[in-house]
Parts: structure tokens; sequence; C-alpha cells
């Protein structure tokens, strides 16, 4: 299961059966609750309600007005955490994406010089073969040309 705020792991807790008693003992671990499989979850109600059987069967009462601020005040810090974390996420976002445009074009800098370099290599040998094949072959007419000249002779 995966929740994107508290709110979110409250309400799917609350969908499970959990009361709202038992929502508020598990608060301060939330998010290790909200990461449990079903099965553990539900095993997790059930010990509650045998541990806690006033809390099993509590009706929903009222809260009172310190309580309602807190949630609302809780609610609304959630909401503010999450925007800031966003802002968070999108800068980091933007940071990872500098650096790793910086090292792609790095890298291809590199990989082309290297082509580059392999490529003037090819041609300096190619060049250096059809010099030696013009030398050998003058040298091979030089030859034939004496032949000739001390064949007359």
């Amino acid at each position: 299961m995966e929740c994107q705020t508290a709110l979110d792991q409250v309400k799917q807790l609350q969908q499970e059966g959990f009361t709202e008693d038992m929502i508020r003992q598990l608060l301060p671990k939330l998010e290790q609750v909200a990461t449990l499989k079903d099965e553990e979850r539900s095993e997790l109600k059930h010990r509650m309600e045998q541990l806690l059987p006033e809390l099993a069967n509590a009706k929903t009462m009222p809260m009172s007005e310190a309580e309602s601020n807190f949630y609302r005040m809780y609610s609304g810090f959630g909401g503010a955490l999450m925007e800031v974390l966003n802002q968070n996420n999108q800068i980091l976002l933007e940071k990872m994406d500098e650096r790793i445009s910086g090292r792609i074009l790095k890298e291809m800098n590199f990989l082309f010089r290297e082509r580059e370099n392999l490529e003037e290599e090819r041609y300096r040998k190619l060049d250096r073969t059809i010099r030696e094949c013009q030398t050998a072959r003058q040298r091979f007419s030089l030859e034939e040309e004496r032949k000739k000249k001390f064949r007359w002779k």
C-alpha cells in the first residue's frame, strides 16, 4: 500500500475498520503501520481489539475543542510540509538533471574525441600504406628500367 500523505494513511486505516481511538494511538508510528501487509494490519487490529476492548467498542465521540484545533493544525502543517517537500524535490530534480546532463555531455565529448582520434590514426595508417605502396612501385619500376638497360648492353 502506498499512501502519499498521513491523511491518506489514516483514511486507509479507517476503511480497514480501525477506530478513531486506535488510529490516535498509532499516529506516532503511522508510516510503519502503513507499510505493513494487509494480513499484518488485520492482525494488529485484532490484537488492539483484544488488548484494548474499550477502544474497539468505543463510539465516535465529539472531539474537544483542543483536539479539534490540534487536528486542524496537524493537517495544515502536513499540507505545508508536503508543499515544502514537493518544492525541495523539484529543486533536487533540477539539480540532478543539471549534473546528469553535464556528465552526459562530458562523456559524449570524450567519446567523440576518442572516435576522432581513432579515425585520424586510421587515416595515418592508410596514408602510410599508400606511401609505402608508391615507394615500392617506384623501386620496382627503377629495377625494371635497370634490367632493361643491362639487357641491351
